[in-house]
């Protein structure tokens, strides 16, 4: 076989890899395949044996030229493979003749690897009695461990036999998902002693992520942290996840602090971590198989089904036929009382001369018994240690596959088909009879080494580490500096001194692979602790000298590593074995109760008896010695004192280096916060905003409003504390004073809108929480007389998350302790709360309290239908969490025409005295599209006030028409108490009416509002610089348009939906968008139009002007039409029951599909309670980071915005600390901004900008507090210049050309609107019926599935998840 071509990462392995003894004991990996199964199953297709050596392949296949006749077989991931151009398949052997040539590409779908089988095996060298790899030890395989090379040639061995193709049972062929289900057992080290009971819990309730950090030595998992039963580790460590130095089985999850690592067949054999579960035997394939981003959830199971499920899936291996009564699973729900279904299986307890001893299990195959005190290190128990293994290798018991001693503990690997749990116990217990436990010496070798102190090496490692991973910690730039302020020393020459004197006692091998000394003084004077790098280094050199915890490595090849260094010495391995001091079986220097006694020697001495060694014109002599326990423990008891002393010097270093990393970490984390705001910045620099479909270039100039303690309270510029307020009464007497407060004053009451409803309506809800904070003070002193500020929910909340980057919560919180004294309003959609559908009844409950307490006063609940069981629940949940309930009638069509049937006068009266036996405290008109003229305000209002004279009536309008002013004047000379309306420099429009025109209206009158006009102008001079900066979000309306009153489009919808037209490419025909507006509202049936039921007649207006549809035709072809998802789910029932009820035969035709629930009545009543406790545990364990439970009700709310708003926010951190200018606005060259990072001020400034090369990557330089990043932008699609460098600010991006689908052929499915393709459900191959979705698009919020239009095959598939289409593109063909 010639390679012709190596592919990504392709390894030779054999199964079960490097086992035996005196192989993982000392730090020698097993290797071998990651997936076993797959791996064994290729061998026995060819007829080889399982354990024959072929080719793993990783992520991307080898091309092969074959020299003879070869039978071949390919499993595992799979993987794209032609035979000289002729597809062949997987799980199936088959003949390539000589001369022919095997490509195999990249995988397709899930799994990371796949596996190349030949007839006879692959016949390379067997290093240590195997042929597998091992890559970063550099040894096995073709040539020292090394990936497949260009051109390497591999020898087939002869088979056994005569071999036929073979092909696997369908059902014995693994599926590969991206959600992984896994077995495990419970150890070794669990609950109740190293994880508490609820940490249990959480691993088998929780899903955890795999981290792009997965590969043979071990998976890192993202999930949630645990509590731990312990403060901290004792002497093992200072972290709850450390023990003293222990064995690691294959499988085990392995907590590195509070990250799981499922450790792989290359992982380390001995670590300071613990483990609590093991994954069995028979699923380790799933560990090589699991790839960056893939979900994976552990089951436990029992013992008994293990043993019998690994030797039915050997059975199914060895016959190639699927496992035949397979045991149902023994699943165990909770920690059982009962040992035996636990980590812990038996414990002896200790006596005056015995140590505890403690037996646990580690999987199927491995089982650890520790000795003593887990918190203590003690020689006594690794003395302990090493007589048990004496006694198992004197032993030798059939199915002892290897022994792997730890400071306190030893793994005993078996082979439980031949060796029972039960037998090996009944031999450690004999064990326990036998040894000695008094007066008892042990052979030791003393080493002496030379040493290079504080070397040059190591010091270039450190300098590598600070340049390339982390600038700053407490042992940088020096670590011998570190380790000698951590324990108390005056410094380097302190440190060298214990060094020298110390004897370091050798109690495990492989603490960094491959025979490397776990060694600690016997003297604990000599014992120096300090914690190791974090993050590792990615590069330590051969023979470095670390400390890390209280024990000494020498690392035995050029590795990553996070021992502090302090020297260098001789190698310690010696891959060939053919040096003085090695062997060909023993290429390892040391041994177990080794000893090892630096001499020091400068830099170019070292350098030479490096060289000598190398050449083997050097020897290291040793001296035999003798260590006596007994003698040992007199020693200790002498200079117990003493050692108190140390001890107690050592706390107080690390106490203070604590400290100092704490203020480093600190600083670090603002830097790192204020790099990832500048990437933002970098990204808007190369590939341009983050908008399209909008015009104009925003203005960079920012408005600035200063305080001063100067001024009295109540003037515009005072910083003192504001006057009182309404919110002050509320806070103070209740709802009821409230009211009582607002029905006794004459004025005419303003509730301003400019932080809600005016930006939604007139900018695209885009107003951002900075620019309301820079003026919230001044607010609170000018309109401290107001009703109320209309400032949160509608479409703030998922525009704040999806578009702006914000929480809406801290938007809410931040504002709120600003304007103590005026009430906070909040629009809210009764059952839908501020979402776009229904939710269970404990959300809008939970939903209410939560805004209450964070700091709305007035909830203005409202139904897009007027549907009165939506208005109860919320109604009922706003009383419940003590807030002010404002009940909303929604306005639409016009009382004032005798021909108006469906929304007369008496339709609104009959609404209100069913809201009012509610109990409510303020009844509202909310006329959303500015629909009540001047004269039907007079009429609605006057009728109300008459029906409900001891009733707040509050009046919501839009300036659309241009009478919103008349008419809110209107409704205070009818009888209203309050009004909205906005400042003057956000008015009009489909905005609210001008607070100064309506406030000077009734200056000098009794009605006056009490507002100062000097000091509202200035609010509007803030208020007019800051729209500027948003410019680029308005409609390009010039004037009032009484076509309103025929289309009813909501203000707040009227700038949104004119968007939507410009990212849908329909923007030219607005005239007509307007226009089906109106045919959508009739084919609905003439509803009450405000979010969400707006977004509905808008979505299906933008549905017909996309698709060339007009009313008649939209309804003839309504049961074959693909309708957006918001249109789909309102006919449902999802929004609530519409007044006159649903239009037919529309409804039936459009949910055709008899699998679409209907809902009568509430929709809510049909949901399930809400489980807040599981969603809080999964969203942590998802995103590993702590959710408050505000960010709990997001995700609720809008579970993919709130991903996307987390994803934003592990990017590019808080880009809501940018000044408005340059968040919107690409930065020029040579252009500042200045932001804050919590209590730091960071200035960054564009340097330079690289031209995009052919990669696609573009490198953006920024001076950042005068330190120069240099930062990586992937431009979104081929450009010859960045951004910033193009002449058109409104450049756009051009979707790919794509193939059209053909109308006329219904297998020809195309794509009814532009937009992003979000969910593609099918693959090619698979088999269709008519109304199965096919694929689900977004554009904006509108959000449609595409289904199948018959029932067939898919013949090709043209688009994948994340690709952006055009109307008509061509989706897919179904034959």
């Amino acid at each position: 076989m010639k390679i012709l071509d190596p592919g990504t990462y392709t390894l030779i392995q054999d199964f079960p890899g490097r086992q035996g003894l005196n192989r993982w004991r000392v730090g020698i990996p097993p290797a071998g395949p990651m997936d076993d199964f797959s791996f064994r199953v290729a061998n026995r297709l060819v007829g080889n044996d399982e354990s024959a050596a072929a080719l793993e392949i990783t992520l991307g296949g080898p091309t092969i030229v074959f020299n003879k006749d070869t039978l071949v077989a390919i499993t595992g991931a799979p993987i794209a493979a032609t035979v000289d151009g002729q597809v062949v398949e997987a799980w199936k052997s088959f003949v390539i003749k000589k001369g022919g040539t095997l490509q195999l590409s990249q995988l397709q779908g899930e799994g990371v690897r796949s596996y190349l089988a030949v007839a006879g095996g692959i016949d390379s060298p067997d290093y240590l009695g195997s042929k597998s790899s091992f890559p970063l030890g550099k040894l096995g395989g073709l040539s020292e461990g090394s990936p497949l090379q260009i051109n390497d040639e591999l020898s087939i061995g002869e088979p056994v036999s005569n071999p036929s193709p073979k092909t696997l049972p369908a059902s014995m062929i693994p599926k590969f998902r991206d959600t992984w289900e896994i077995d495990v057992l419970l150890g070794p080290q669990e609950a109740p002693d190293y994880l508490t009971p609820e940490d249990l819990d959480t691993l088998f309730k929780s899903t955890y992520e795999v981290s792009h950090n997965a590969n043979r030595m071990g998976v890192r998992l993202i999930g949630p942290k645990p509590k731990f039963a312990r403060k901290d580790g004792g002497e093992g460590g200072g972290h709850p996840s450390n023990v003293n130095d222990t064995p690691y089985a294959i499988g085990s999850i392995n907590f590195t602090g509070d990250n799981p690592v499922i450790l792989g067949v290359d992982g380390p054999s001995l670590g300071g971590f613990l483990c609590p579960i093991t994954i069995p035997s028979y699923h380790w394939w799933k560990i090589g198989q699991a790839r960056a981003g893939n979900k994976i959830r552990f089951r436990r199971v029992t013992m008994d089904y293990v043993i019998s499920t690994r030797l039915r899936q050997d059975e199914a291996i060895r016959n190639l036929s699927p496992r035949k009564n397979l045991p149902r699973p023994s699943f165990v729900t909770k920690p059982s009382e009962d040992n035996n279904e636990r980590g812990l299986i038996h414990e002896i307890q200790s006596t005056e001369s015995k140590l505890k001893v403690q037996y646990r299990i580690a999987g199927d195959v491995y089982l650890l018994v520790e000795y003593g005190d887990p918190s203590i290190m003690d020689i006594n128990a690794r003395v302990r240690v090493h007589l048990l293994e004496q006694f198992l290798l004197k032993h030798k018991p059939s199915g002892l596959v290897d022994t792997i001693p730890g400071v306190r503990s030893l793994l005993i690997w078996y082979d439980n088909r031949k060796l029972s749990l039960d037998d090996l116990m009944k031999l450690l217990n004999q064990a326990e009879l036998e040894l000695p436990h008094r007066d008892i010496k042990l052979p030791s070798r003393v080493f002496e080494l030379p040493i290079a102190f504080h070397d040059k090496w190591s010091r270039d490692a450190t300098e590598r580490y600070m340049n390339s991973i982390r600038s700053e910690a407490i042992y940088l730039p020096d670590n011998v500096d570190f380790v000698a302020k951590s324990n108390g020393l005056n410094g380097a020459a302190d440190v060298e001194k214990i060094v020298m004197e110390a004897s370091y006692l050798v109690l495990g091998l492989g603490d960094v692979y491959l025979g490397a000394p776990c060694a600690v003084p016997l003297d604990p004077r000599h014992r120096l602790t300090v914690p190791k790098f974090n993050p590792v280094r990615t590069y330590t050199p051969e023979g470095a000298v670390g400390i890390g915890g209280q024990y000494m490595c020498i690392y035995p090849a050029e590795s990553p590593g996070g021992y502090q260094l302090i020297g260098r010495t001789l190698p310690i391995w010696n891959t060939k074995g053919n040096l003085p001091n090695f062997t060909p079986e023993k290429p390892w220097l040391l041994d177990m109760f080794d000893q090892i006694r630096f001499k020091p020697v400068t830099e170019n001495e070292l350098e030479a008896y490096r060289e000598a060694f190398s050449a083997g014109r050097y020897k290291l002599e040793t001296k035999q010695e003798e260590l006596c326990m007994k003698e040992y423990n007199k020693f200790l008891k002498s200079i117990e004192n003493e050692t108190k002393e140390v001890k107690a010097r050592q706390k107080i270093g690390a106490d203070a280096m604590q400290l100092q990393e704490r203020a480093i970490t600190d600083s670090r984390h603002l830097f790192d916060e204020a790099l990832k705001i500048t990437s933002f910045l970098a990204n808007m620099v190369v590939n341009g905003p983050n908008y399209v479909g909008v015009s104009g270039k925003p203005s960079k100039d920012a408005p600035a409003f200063v305080s001063s303690p100067e001024y009295p309270s109540g003037h515009v510029r005072s910083s003192l504390p504001p006057p009182r307020g309404l919110k002050n009464v509320l806070d103070e007497e209740g709802p009821a004073g409230f009211v009582k407060a607002v029905m006794s004053t004459k004025r005419a009451l303003l509730t301003d809108t400019t932080w809600r409803d005016a930006h939604q309506s007139l900018l695209m809800t885009r107003m951002r929480t900075t620019d309301m904070l820079n003026i919230a003070v001044p607010t609170s002193h000018a309109l401290a007389n107001c009703f109320s500020i209309e400032m949160w929910g509608g479409a703030t909340f998922d525009v704040a998350l999806r578009f702006l980057h914000e929480c809406p919560w801290t938007r809410l919180a931040k504002l709120r302790e600003l304007v103590p004294n005026v009430p906070f309003q909040m629009l809210f959609r009764g059952a839908n709360a501020v979402g776009y559908s229904a939710y269970s009844d404990n959300v809008v409950y939970k939903f209410c309290k939560q805004a209450k307490n964070t700091g709305i006063d007035i909830f203005r609940i409202f139904d897009s239908l007027n549907y009165l069981e939506n208005m109860r629940l919320g109604i009922d949940a706003v009383g419940e969490a003590g807030g002010i309930i404002e009940a909303t009638l929604c306005y639409t069509g016009d009382i004032t025409n005798p021909n108006e049937t469906k929304y007369p006068l008496e339709y609104y009266l009959l609404q209100a005295r069913e809201l009012v036996k509610l109990g409510i405290h303020v009844l509202c008109v909310k006329d959303m599209a500015g629909l009540m003229k001047p004269a039907a305000a007079k009429i609605l209002i006057s009728a109300l006030r008459k029906e409900f004279p001891d009733l707040p009536i509050h009046v919501h309008t839009h300036d659309t028409a241009g009478t919103a002013v008349a008419s809110a004047i209107a409704c205070f000379e009818a009888g209203a108490t309050a009004v909205d309306c906005c400042n003057d420099a956000v008015s009009g429009l489909t905005s609210q009416g001008s607070m100064g025109a309506i406030l000077s209206n009734y200056q000098h009158t009794e009605k006056d509002t009490g507002i100062n006009l000097d000091d509202y102008l200035e609010l509007t001079s803030y208020w007019e610089k800051t729209r500027k900066m948003y410019s680029h979000f308005e409609s390009g309306q010039k004037s009032a348009g009484a076509d309103v009153y025929k289309n009813q489009i909501p203000g707040g919808q009227y700038t949104n939906l004119y968007f939507q037209a410009l990212s849908l490419g329909i923007a030219q025909d607005w005239d007509k968008l307007k226009v089906a507006y109106m045919d959508a509202n009739q084919i609905l049936g003439d509803i009450v139009k405000v979010t969400p039921s707006s977004k509905v007649v808008g979505d299906l207006a933008s549905f017909m002007v996309s698709n060339q549809l007009d009313r008649e035709t939209t309804l003839r072809r309504a049961n074959e039409l693909d309708f957006p998802e918001s249109v789909i789910e309102f006919l449902q029932g999802y929004l609530g029951q519409p007044y006159g009820g649903f239009p037919e035969p529309f409804r039936s035709d459009v949910l055709r599909d008899p699998s679409l629930p209907r809902f009568e009545g509430r929709p809510g009543t049909y949901l399930s309670p809400f489980d807040f406790e599981s969603c809080h545990r999964d969203l942590e364990a998802k995103w590993q980071r702590p959710m408050s439970e505000l960010d709990v009700m997001s995700h609720i709310q809008f579970p993919d915005v709130f991903d996307d708003y987390l994803k934003n926010l592990h990017k590019y951190g808080e880009v809501t600390n940018l000044p408005t200018p340059n968040f919107w606005s690409p930065m020029d060259i040579g252009e500042k901004v200045t932001f804050n990072v919590k209590s730091r001020t960071f200035t960054a400034t564009l340097d330079s900008v690289g031209e995009i090369r052919p990669d696609g990557n573009c490198i953006v330089t920024y001076d950042v507090n005068h330190l120069k990043h240099r930062i990586t932008v992937k431009a979104k699609q081929p450009k010859e210049l960045p951004y910033i460098l193009r002449e058109e600010f409104g450049s756009k991006v051009i979707a790919m050309k794509r193939k059209k689908a053909d109308p006329s052929n219904k297998g020809s499915v195309g794509a009814p609107l532009p937009g992003k393709v979000l969910q593609v459900k099918h693959k090619a191959g698979d088999r269709v019926k008519r109304g199965d979705v096919i694929v689900v698009l977004s554009s904006m919020k509108l959000q449609l599935t595409v289904t199948a239009h018959r029932n067939g095959k898919i013949y090709s598939l043209c688009v994948t998840e994340g690709d952006t289409v055009l109307a008509g593109d061509l989706l897919c063909e179904i034959h």
